[in-house]
């Protein structure tokens, strides 16, 4: 679990990330990332505050060499 430090972005728009991590299978070498990303602030526009941490997740996660993205689902609240 990892959580924005306060100062840069207003409270409610400090994101909060969960990760969990699982092998697929007892003999595969892959692992799933599940990947739970939140915040206070309503969600007026797509590219708020919480979309723009998730995009710098998501492309921190590509560069790294040694992970291959297999699949992606994003899901959005529809609070």
């Amino acid at each position: 679990m990892a959580r924005e430090f306060p100062g840069k972005v207003f409270f409610s728009q400090l994101v909060t990330i969960d990760i969990t991590f699982e092998r697929v299978t007892n003999t595969s070498e892959n692992i799933r990332l599940n990947i739970v990303m939140r915040n206070e602030e309503i969600p007026l526009k797509l590219d708020n505050h919480c979309s723009q941490i998730k995009d710098l997740l998501i492309q921190l996660i590509l560069e790294n060499s040694h992970w291959e993205v297999v699949e992606s689902i994003i899901l959005r609240s529809r609070e």
